[in-house]
């Protein structure tokens, strides 16, 4: 009794001198991530100026809701602390305590706080009082010490099909938060390669995007080396076809480097990048509109305009939430013997749909429907010299405009979820409708003396059903040493390919050669299972395993091959095995040895098909919190044997020399990546990340009459380093309107190709490095923040990609705009 007055005495003081109490009865806009229940509740302190206790040893643990909106600070504590087993209670001097929930012996619930719980918060008050620092805020009592400062945000990641911290995950993961990507201005995939150290795109153009991890980025091949999915929804298709996903309404993105071929198949041998989307909640309506418009330096304005809604229905069963993007960009490349200027604009609409249904407390049904629409002229290439004009040069019809193309797709997909309490059941069944058109004739140019070729409106369709089914253990008590998943995954791929073939010399009148046709046609089924152990609270162990086995047929329309089939079976089985050792709770090591595995395919012109490549990968990292939380610090260093890499190579088809894929031999990576981000002061954060990656073929088979390339020569389109550095700062233009300054340089390195089979004279194509800087200023007021930003201020004019062609992207130019958005 003497300790509760104790107690109620010292929050009284508190009160007497501490500022005017905050109306805890009216709403407040108020923005939180999912995160920790600690974090979030320092969180709601700042961003609505009420005084919160809590002993830190009942919330460390913890994780709170996302939250969103207008709200009372009781009705946020509602919504946070939901199945936490605290809650909040006002006491008179306006100082909220955090307590747990006890059941009296009618079962009714009652706010009471045992004797641990009393005295860790008398031991805050006596401390916060001794102290006289009285300042609205947060006070967490952590053993005695005084109240945490801003840390780090903890994000919780499903990488390995399961919820875990980012710290204990035995691979090297870049995890953004859906805020963090806002904040940072990331719209696209091609913005998050530059925050992500190992990893790097060339963006051709609309639905046509190279991507390299970790020294992996094979554009030869029918499938992808690159896993890109959304949600459990696989979005590439091949090497160079994949879903133009939107960055809007996420949770998070996660890049996971190496090959994740346990958990991921086939297509992630460098790697996967994962959308992660917010589900639909029940707790209220809530959703932003975001409205931005700029101009482009060699360009003219652009406009963009996404948003999101999220709509309950029927309470604590039924939600749904829609997202939508919108974009009007102007291009910046012309054609002067066409008299065009801008030629690749695009004009984009994306709408995404998501339902949740809670059929059952421990049944859930989540659905998803994107309809994705893209018009544009050309591609971002450009062919002549001097760079900074920007211009592209047609081989055949000089003075025409190419015709318009488009990259369109429909995607559907229907996840349920079963929890029987010890374990997790999952089925995700996804349907993808993608079509394309580009005018090749960009990228497409072989000149030879007075011969001059192209292919014109390349046409491209692709339709995949997919199916996992996987089971997935729960320890929710952390009281199980195993954790465990296993599945199976089906996939079910069709794709069409047609090309317009086109003959001039001396720019004479072209002659058409006829179309050709490819059909290609993937039946494949995958059985995997991952498994870890903690042999002990520190050292925990993994195996993994997947076996892999895919049907494929092509069927050929062109010419003397008019409906040649060709058919071909490929399977493999690829294991992980992994360890990882935490040394403290802020500080954990681990070695990581994976394989990776591509299928074969066929050639045309009766030449032979090629086999599979395989990747044997070893990882070794650390990853640490430090300072209090307020420094994350993440080492890796890898190495990897790359085995029958594909590339071009010319064989003798009767008395013409034709260029075919083929395996060519082994290839070597290694490299070391690393990552810092610092919370200097409570306003100042920074971060530099990086890599440095060498990736060299070390043996060619010996074949007729050359490969395209030798043992020394570099691996095409990896570039030999990338690092990002960036800076926010936090501070307030007036006691009501927030501010902030947020500033981003990323840099890549050289990269180059050899080609010394497909040309007459051997040669090494290069492109410089190139940089881009970024700035972005804000205001926040209440339910509308305004941004200034400018990206590419430095109006890089560099390639970003190589090409043997010499037809190469570039990035588009300094552009400055203006960004609008609303809370509601």
């Amino acid at each position: 009794m003497a300790s509760h007055l104790l107690a109620v005495a010292l929050v009284m003081c508190l009160s007497s001198t501490a500022q005017a109490k905050t109306d805890v009865s009216s709403p407040h806009h108020i923005t939180i991530a999912k995160s920790s229940v600690e974090q979030a509740l320092k969180t709601l302190a700042q961003q609505t100026g009420v005084q919160l206790l809590f002993p830190f040893d009942l919330v460390k643990t913890l994780q709170a809701e996302p939250l969103r909106g207008d709200y009372t600070v009781m009705q946020a504590l509602d919504i946070l602390l939901k199945d936490t087993g605290l809650s909040g209670s006002l006491t008179d001097s306006g100082v909220i305590t955090i307590s747990q929930i006890d059941l009296n012996s009618n079962g009714k619930g009652k706010d009471d706080m045992n004797i641990k719980t009393k005295k860790s918060l008398l031991a805050t008050l006596i401390a916060f009082f001794a102290t006289g620092a009285v300042t609205q805020g947060v006070m967490a009592q952590d053993d005695g010490q005084s109240a945490k400062k801003q840390q780090i945000d903890e994000i919780i990641v499903t990488a390995q099909k399961r919820e875990q911290k980012l710290i204990d995950v035995p691979i090297s993961i870049s995890a953004i938060s859906g805020e963090a990507l806002d904040d940072a201005g990331i719209q696209d995939i091609t913005d998050l390669s530059y925050a992500v150290p190992s990893f790097s795109t060339v963006d051709v153009g609309p639905g046509l995007t190279v991507f390299a991890i970790r020294g992996v980025g094979n554009i030869r091949g029918s499938s992808p080396t690159i896993g890109v999915y959304l949600d459990d929804i696989p979005a590439s298709m091949n090497t160079l076809q994949s879903l133009d996903l939107q960055v809007v309404d996420l949770k998070r993105a996660e890049v996971l480097k190496g090959p994740q071929g346990t958990l991921y198949g086939q297509g992630s041998m460098g790697g996967t990048v994962r959308y992660i989307t917010n589900d639909p909640s029940f707790e209220g309506v809530e959703g932003r509109v975001t409205l931005s418009a700029f101009d482009t330096h060699k360009g003219s304005n652009s406009e963009r305009m996404t948003g999101f809604v999220n709509i309950p229905l029927i309470d604590e069963t039924l939600a749904f939430r829609v997202s939508g993007t919108y974009k009007d960009e102007s291009g910046w490349i012309d054609q002067p013997t066409a008299n065009l200027e801008d030629i690749n604009d695009n004009d984009l609409s994306n709408i995404r749909i998501e339902g949740l249904w809670q059929a059952l407390d421990e049944f859930a049904i989540r659905g998803t429907a994107i309809r994705h629409r893209n018009d544009f002229g050309a591609l971002n290439i450009v062919n002549t010299t001097p760079l900074e004009k920007s211009n592209f040069q047609r081989a055949v019809f000089p003075n025409e405009a190419g015709a318009r193309g488009y990259s369109d797709y429909d995607l559907y997909n229907l996840t349920l979820d079963y929890d029987f309490g010890s374990a997790t059941l999952t089925s995700s069944s996804s349907w993808v409708d993608q079509s394309s058109r580009i005018d090749e004739s960009q990228f497409a140019e072989f000149t030879f003396g007075s011969l001059e070729a192209l292919s014109v409106n390349l046409d491209k369709t692709a339709e995949s059903f997919t199916q996992d089914v996987r089971l997935t253990s729960n320890d929710s008590s952390g009281s199980s040493a195993l954790d465990w998943t296993v599945g199976v995954f089906y996939s079910d791929l069709t794709t069409t390919r047609s090309n317009n073939f086109w003959l001039a010399i001396n720019n004479g009148a072209p002659a058409n050669l006829g179309v050709a046709r490819i059909d290609f046609g993937s039946k494949s089924i995958a059985y995997y299972a991952d498994a870890s152990y903690s042999v002990t609270d520190q050292l925990t162990i993994g195996l993994g395993g997947r076996y892999f086995k895919d049907d494929k047929t092509q069927l050929s329309f062109s010419g003397a091959e008019l409906g040649i089939l060709r058919e071909g079976s490929f399977d493999d089985f690829s294991s992980r095995v992994y360890f990882s050792y935490a040394f403290t709770d802020n500080i954990n090591t681990y070695f990581n040895v994976s394989e990776g595995f591509r299928s074969g395919g066929f050639n045309t012109l009766g030449a032979p098909d090629y086999d599979p490549e395989q990747i044997l990968a070893y990882e070794l990292g650390i990853k640490s919190t430090l300072l209090d939380k307020r420094l994350q610090a993440n080492l890796a260093v890898f190495y990897s044997e790359y085995d029958d890499y594909l590339t071009t190579n010319q064989i003798v088809s009767g008395t013409a020399l034709v260029t075919v894929t083929a395996n060519v031999g082994e290839a070597l990576i290694e490299g070391v990546e690393w990552s810092l981000d610092w919370v200097v002061t409570d306003q100042l954060s920074v971060g530099f990340n990086g890599a440095i990656t060498n990736a060299e073929f070390t043996r060619i088979d010996s074949m007729s009459p050359s490969p395209t390339n030798i043992d020394g020569d570099y691996l095409p389109f990896i570039p030999k380093y990338g690092y990002s550095f960036n800076a926010s700062y936090g501070f307030e233009w007036s006691d009501s309107v927030l501010g902030g300054f947020r500033l981003s340089y990323n840099r890549e390195g050289q990269n180059s190709v050899t080609d010394r089979g497909s040309s007459f004279v051997p040669s090494t194509y290069v492109n410089e490095p190139f940089g881009f800087l970024d700035a972005q200023l804000s205001a926040q007021f209440q339910s509308v923040s305004v941004e200034l930003f400018g990206q590419n201020i430095l109006d890089e004019d560099k390639l970003v990609g190589v090409s043997v062609s010499r037809e190469t992207p570039q990035a588009r130019p300094r552009s400055l705009g203006i960004r609008l958005s609303y809370d509601f």
